[in-house]
């Protein structure tokens, strides 16, 4: 079969995307954990509004945290890999 340079560009361009969203969700994870654990302790202090506000900003971070596990998730099962449409 013909292999076509276009389809060595593309599978390069989704293997970059992939391994910077990997890249990316890794450092959301390690940020979430050092949230979790700053939640935790403005709990155990019964600081209240230090809780709620390591709350919302839990929840900021998890709508980008979402997105991203959702790309890796839709690029590693992307339908149609072995064959190239130019």
């Amino acid at each position: 079969m013909f292999y076509c340079v276009f389809c060595a560009v593309q599978e390069f361009g989704l293997l970059v995307m992939h391994s910077g969203f990997l890249v990316f969700r890794t450092m959301l994870s390690v940020y979430i954990a050092y949230l979790d654990g700053r939640i935790v302790g403005e709990l155990v202090q019964r600081n209240g509004k230090g809780f709620l506000k390591g709350i919302a900003w839990w929840m900021t971070i998890a709508v980008p945290a979402t997105y991203t596990n959702s790309m890796v998730s839709g690029l590693h099962h992307r339908p149609g890999e072995d064959n190239c449409t130019v």
